[in-house]
C-alpha cells in the first residue's frame, strides 16, 4: 500500500512539472533581433528557394564534366550472310564518342562559375531578408514607443480632468460646482480623451499588422504575438561613412553574383570554341559467325573483333560561330550590367548618407525639443492649478510633447533604417544559417 501510494505521488508530480511546463512553452517569449534573424536564417521560405537553387547548380557540374553516353547497336541478318569466316549472323557495335582535348573541362568551369553566382544570389536575397527584418523590428519598437507616448497623454488627460473638477469645488462642500467657468474645461477634456483613444486603438492595430508581417518573414504562426523587450537607440554605424562605399562595391553580393556570371560567359565562349574542333570516336565491332559447308577457311565458323576509330567533322561552322558570338555578347551585356549596378549602388549610398545625416539631425532636435515641452507643461500645470495659467494652455503644450515624441521616435527609426540599409549593401550581417551547417 505504501509503495502504491509513493507512486501515486511521483505520478501526481510528474503530471504537475509536464503541466508546468507545457505551460511555461506555450507562452510567448521575449524575442532578440539576433534570434529572429537566426529563426529566419533557417526557416525562410524564400531563403530556402534560393539556397535549393544554389545546390541544384551545383549538382549541374558533374553533369558538364562528363563524358557523353556509348552508344552500341545490335544488327542481324535474316537470310545468314557469306563470308570468309563462315555464315555471319549478325553484329554488335559500341563506340564512345570524345570531346576535343579542354571541351569538358571547360564546361566543368563554366558550371562552376554559375553556381557561385547562384550562391552569391543567394546571399542577396539573405541580406534583403535580413534588412526587411531589421526594418519591420525598428517599426515595432516605433510603434510600441507611440503607444506608450499616447497612453501617457491620455493618463495626463484625465489627471487635469480630475484637477479640473477639484479647482472647481463648491466652497465648502466639496462637491463639484457646475459653472460655466467650469463646464468649456470639463467638455474639452471629454473631447481630448476619445479622440486620444481613437487614436491608441489605431496603434494598436497597425502593430497587429506588423506582427503578422513580421511573423511571416519567419515563416512562423503570423498570429503568434511579438514582445520586445528592447529601448528604441539609435545604431551604430558598421564602418566610417567614408569606408562604407568602397566596402558597399568591394562585398555587395548583386556586385558578385554578376561579376560570376561573367567569368561563366568567358567560360562558356571557351567551350563553345572548342565544341567547333573535330570530336574522335573510339570502339569496335563484333560479328558473330558459324560455319559455312564446303568452306575450307582455317578460321571457318570464328567470330570477328574490329577495333574502330571515328571522328566527327564539324563542317557547320556558322553553327559553333554563333555559340561563340552568344557568349561574347553574354560578357558585353555583363559588364554593362555591372557598370549600371555599381553606378546604381553609388546613388544608393548617396542617398543614404542624405537619410542617415538628415535623421541624426531630426533625432537631436526633437530629443532637445520633447524635454523642454515636458519640462513646459510640468510648469503649466503648477500655473494651472494656482489658477495662474489655463487650460488651452496646458492642452496646447501636451500636443507638443506627443508631436515632438513622434517625431523624435520616428527620426531615431528612420536612422536605424538607414543603418541596416548600409548593412544590407554591405553584405554585413553576418548570422549562422543552414550553409554553414
Amino acid at each position: 500500500m505504501k509503495v502504491m501510494k509513493k507512486s501515486k505521488i511521483y505520478i501526481a508530480i510528474l503530471i504537475v512539472m509536464l503541466v508546468t511546463c507545457r505551460f511555461s512553452f506555450g507562452q510567448s517569449t521575449t524575442l532578440t533581433l539576433t534570434g529572429a534573424l537566426e529563426a529566419a536564417a533557417h526557416n525562410n521560405p524564400e531563403l530556402k528557394a534560393a539556397f535549393n537553387r544554389y545546390l541544384a547548380a551545383l549538382e549541374k557540374i558533374p553533369q558538364a564534366g562528363a563524358l557523353p553516353d556509348p552508344q552500341a547497336s545490335f544488327g542481324f541478318f535474316v537470310s545468314p550472310m557469306a563470308n570468309m569466316n563462315g555464315e555471319q549472323l549478325g553484329n554488335i557495335q559500341l563506340i564512345q564518342m570524345f570531346p576535343w582535348f579542354g571541351t569538358l573541362k571547360a564546361g566543368k568551369s563554366e558550371a562552376t562559375e554559375q553556381a557561385k553566382a547562384k550562391l552569391e544570389g543567394f546571399n542577396s536575397v539573405k541580406a534583403d531578408l535580413f534588412f526587411r527584418i531589421k526594418k519591420n523590428w525598428y517599426q515595432l519598437m516605433k510603434t510600441d514607443r507611440e503607444i506608450k507616448l499616447v497612453q501617457q497623454h491620455i493618463d495626463l488627460l484625465k489627471s487635469l480632468e480630475a484637477l479640473v473638477e477639484i479647482k472647481y469645488q463648491a466652497p465648502g462642500t466639496g462637491m463639484p460646482a457646475m459653472n460655466q467657468a467650469q463646464l468649456p474645461d470639463i467638455l474639452r477634456i471629454k473631447m481630448e480623451i476619445p479622440e486620444k483613444q481613437n487614436q491608441l486603438a489605431s496603434l494598436t492595430d497597425r502593430r497587429k499588422t506588423e506582427e503578422v508581417t513580421f511573423n511571416a518573414l519567419l515563416n512562423r504562426d503570423t498570429n503568434a504575438p511579438v514582445q520586445i523587450d528592447d529601448s528604441l537607440r539609435m545604431e551604430v554605424l558598421p564602418a566610417a561613412k567614408t569606408a562604407i562605399a568602397d566596402s558597399i562595391l568591394q562585398n555587395n553580393p548583386v556586385l558578385a553574383m554578376i561579376e560570376k556570371q561573367n567569368d561563366s560567359y568567358r567560360e562558356m565562349e571557351y567551350k563553345n570554341r572548342k565544341m567547333g574542333l573535330p570530336k574522335l570516336g573510339i570502339g569496335f565491332t563484333y560479328s558473330v559467325n558459324e560455319e559455312r559447308a564446303g568452306n575450307t577457311f582455317s578460321k571457318n565458323g570464328n567470330d570477328m573483333l574490329m577495333p574502330m576509330v571515328s571522328v566527327t567533322i564539324p563542317i557547320n561552322r556558322k553553327k559553333y560561330n554563333a555559340m561563340q558570338k552568344e557568349a561574347r555578347l553574354l560578357q558585353e551585356a555583363g559588364k554593362e550590367q555591372l557598370t549600371d549596378t555599381q553606378n546604381q549602388l553609388k546613388v544608393q549610398y548617396r542617398n543614404f548618407i542624405q537619410k542617415l545625416d538628415d535623421a541624426k539631425r531630426r533625432a537631436d532636435l526633437y530629443s532637445e525639443q520633447e524635454l523642454l515641452a515636458r519640462k513646459t507643461t510640468d510648469l503649466l500645470i503648477t500655473g494651472f492649478s494656482n489658477g495662474q495659467n489655463t487650460y488651452d494652455d496646458v492642452l496646447q503644450m501636451q500636443n507638443k510633447v506627443l508631436d515632438y515624441g513622434f517625431k523624435h521616435t520616428e527620426a531615431i527609426t528612420d536612422y536605424n533604417t538607414a543603418v541596416a540599409t548600409a548593412e544590407k549593401l554591405m553584405n554585413a550581417i553576418k548570422i549562422q544559417s543552414y550553409e554553414d551547417d
